[in-house]
């Protein structure tokens, strides 16, 4: 009988430094007035704010292993960009304090508040991205869609101890009236057959929110999800709120 893999599928982009704009591509997207160009400095401007930005984020856990609604826990942190990386803390996990999620397993994502920015930035400038339309049925979003492969070392999983690069398409959404980025979504292609993995799908939603007297764009909402070779299914959903800035605060920290 072959022993079950031990999960422990973390999702881990490497932090990446935005790419200089001289390695861009220089197609236009059809909208108004928006170039690659453009969408990378937006994205830059993006990654630039969240460093001064503190929120409050939920992370729920499911399996559809687990039968009934498939929620395995629940927890709360805060969450920031501390060099150059997203950090958890005053981290609680169904209420109670807990000290860490290396230990966790099952799948568990990690990074919705600015990694996901960062890589995408990255990639955007070393694919010179060009496929831009409307997408279907949604004639206020434009949509860029670009490739990376596994050879960038940009997202991998790890299974039974064993790490596997993804081979994953970039789709980022962009209203097609403010330029603004409204969703960035990451889908792999299978790691490898005996990873028994069909597909990695994360997907971050973002929205204008004001902060101290100033207009952010900030995650609203995250989802990760992991599709088994046998159609079982894992994810995780990550709410953002209760956001303040650095400046406005004498102590960054939430009050158990």
């Amino acid at each position: 009988m072959k022993t079950p893999a031990r999960w422990f599928v973390f999702f881990l982009a490497v932090a990446a430094t935005a790419a200089s704009p001289g390695t861009l591509g220089t197609g236009r997207i059809s909208g108004p007035d928006i170039s690659l160009d453009g969408l990378s400095a937006r994205l830059d401007q993006q990654i630039a704010a969240m460093g001064t930005i503190v929120m409050r984020e939920t992370i729920s856990r499911y399996d559809t292993a687990r039968g009934g609604t498939g929620k395995i826990d629940e927890f709360e942190a805060s969450v920031e960009i501390a060099d150059g990386v997203d950090r958890l803390a005053s981290l609680r996990r169904n209420g109670r304090p807990y000290s860490g999620v290396t230990p966790l397993q099952g799948a568990w994502a990690f990074g919705d508040f600015s990694t996901v920015l960062r890589v995408s930035r990255q990639a955007l400038g070393e694919q010179g991205a060009n496929l831009v339309r409307y997408s279907d049925g949604e004639p206020g979003i434009l949509i860029t869609r670009f490739h990376c492969p596994a050879s960038n070392a940009l997202w991998f999983v790890s299974v039974d101890s064993r790490i596997y690069w993804l081979d994953f398409q970039v789709e980022i959404r962009i209203s097609a009236t403010t330029g603004d980025v409204v969703e960035i979504s990451w889908t792999s292609s299978p790691p490898t057959p005996d990873a028994e993995i069909r597909q990695i799908r994360r997907t971050v939603a973002f929205a204008s929110s004001e902060v101290g007297g100033r207009t952010y764009l900030l995650p609203t909402y995250a989802e990760y999800r992991v599709v088994h070779s046998r159609n079982r299914v894992e994810w995780n959903t990550a709410r953002f709120g209760n956001a303040a800035r650095y400046d406005a605060l004498a102590s960054v920290k939430y009050v158990e």
